[in-house]
């Protein structure tokens, strides 16, 4: 029976077996995995495995091994089609081999370099096994084969429906399995899984940090992957604290790199000012947004307390995915749904742009619902990152509303604020300026708009205004009378 995952470590090229013992090469720490992969025979998998522990040469040495037992497509999936190809298919593992030398050649019927695809040959009569390396960034194409499994590379760095959209569907069908590989990176989803996995015996659950991870497969001398001389290195040559920890220890605090609020949300966390923020119902409420019309939107609820802005609630959604209203109409229906009076709202400067063929702006639309329309004036994008930046000491997030999950895989707010980073030019080894639009922008570009705004005091607004509200009647001794909040 084929049996793997790693380590080799003679001098010289490498042979490369699949009836080989996995105690000749295994190191105490993967030896868990192994039991729950081929003993008892889990179907999903979570390894949080520190930096350079080798998660992708014992994962693609496991996916070797259940290709010769049952034909299937096993996809081997990372970020983007770049990060595939610079990983796997072309690049080195720490040993000095490559990593496609993990495949013996002798099963290999097809290989191209143009697909990143490797077909065995036939195994019992059926057709071989195929694995196919892919990005996260093109997955659209991978929604009709059917993959026996999928091991998902960096997880933490891939949109967060990922797996629950693309493949989860034909695991389920085919009774195949999954794996998700990665390194802390902030409380993101990849968070989220972790911690609903927790007491489930369907999940291997697995993390490891430096401390537990050492050289100790047969003929290696037992030390530490990082001896603690390196780390305290790192600190000395000016490594981020948090980033350390979050690489090394796999800490769970961290940020995303090139991160543009990271730093700003982990001293927001470290203050204290992430918690549990209860409404003051006796005042009022604001919303600033940023209007999707093709993807996503996302609104955030405040109130403005002294010197705090609260965030008492967040929303994020695509409104062309759930119904047919225009994404505006939708912002709004949503927003009466909650139990707080909004009296203002807060908008982009292209809120004011009409589509095609459309007779009203999302401004105007607004406008008839809320007399207290705020439209932002246009700047450059740093300079609202700066006022973010500027006004983040008095932030004050409810932690429980701003960091649920929102509806079609939407991240929540604290997470968006803490995975919104700027793309890294590798031309220039430096990260761009501008922002990555992605899932996690909507936020945001919320945060920023209302940021623009500056969160001026809120008030109850002129009494007809009232009557654009929802239908729950309160008396409010602020008000001119009885408002419906």
């Amino acid at each position: 029976m084929a049996r793997t995952t790693k380590r080799q470590q003679q001098a010289g090229p490498r042979r490369t077996s699949i009836t080989e013992d996995p105690t000749t090469w295994a190191r105490s720490y993967q030896i868990p995995l192994l039991e729950a992969f081929f003993l008892k025979r889990l179907d999903r998998f979570l390894t949080v495995w520190h930096r350079k522990a080798g998660k992708d040469w014992t994962w693609l040495k496991l996916i070797v091994a259940a290709m010769t037992q049952r034909p299937g497509l096993y996809c081997h999936v990372f970020p983007t089609y770049k990060q595939a190809k610079e990983v796997v298919w072309d690049g080195p593992d720490s040993q000095g081999g490559r990593f496609l030398d993990l495949i013996p050649p002798e099963l290999i019927a097809e290989k191209s370099e143009t697909e990143l695809m490797i077909r065995l040959h036939p195994l019992k009569g059926k057709a071989g096994s195929i694995y196919q390396l892919l990005g996260a960034d093109n997955l659209q194409k991978r929604r009709g084969p059917n993959a026996t499994a999928v091991v998902l590379s960096e997880y933490q760095d891939m949109a967060p429906f990922t797996f629950e959209e693309v493949f989860e569907p034909m695991i389920l069908a085919n009774k195949g399995w999954a794996a998700f590989a990665f390194t802390p990176r902030g409380r993101n989803h990849a968070y989220k899984l972790w911690q609903a996995t927790a007491g489930d015996p369907r999940w291997f659950r697995q993390l490891l940090t430096i401390q537990q991870t050492r050289k100790d497969a047969p003929g290696e001398d037992g030390s530490p992957l990082f001896p603690a001389e390196e780390i305290q290195a790192k600190r000395r040559k000016g490594d981020e604290e948090w980033l350390i920890q979050q690489e090394y220890l796999c800490s769970w605090d961290g940020v995303a790199r090139g991160t543009i609020f990271g730093e700003a949300l982990t001293r927001c966390r470290q203050d204290g000012r992430i918690c549990r923020v209860p409404r003051e119902s006796n005042m009022p409420v604001g919303c600033c947004l940023d209007i999707g019309r093709t993807d996503g939107t996302a609104i955030w609820f405040y109130q403005t307390l002294a010197r705090e802005i609260r965030f008492i609630d967040y929303l994020a959604f695509r409104a062309n995915m759930i119904t047919d209203l225009s994404a505006a109409h939708y912002a709004i229906k949503r927003i009466r749904e909650k139990p707080y009076l909004v009296t203002r709202i807060v908008l982009p400067f292209d809120a004011k742009v009409k589509g095609y063929s459309a007779v009203q702006s999302t401004e105007d639309i607004f406008r008839e619902a809320y007399a207290d329309t705020v439209l932002v004036d246009r700047a450059p994008v740093q300079q609202g990152h700066e006022m973010v930046r500027s006004q983040f000491s008095k932030y004050v997030f409810d932690e429980q509303k701003c960091m649920a999950d929102q509806e079609n895989g939407m991240p929540s707010g604290l997470e968006s604020l803490g995975q919104y980073h700027a793309s890294f030019d590798e031309s220039k080894q430096e990260y761009a300026k501008e922002p990555v639009h992605d899932v996690y922008s909507h936020g945001a570009d919320a945060l920023r708009t209302g940021a623009m705004e500056g969160f001026t005091g809120l008030d109850w607004g002129e009494p007809e205004a009232a009557s654009l509200a929802p239908s729950v009647v309160k008396f409010n001794p602020f008000s001119y009378g009885e408002r419906r909040i």
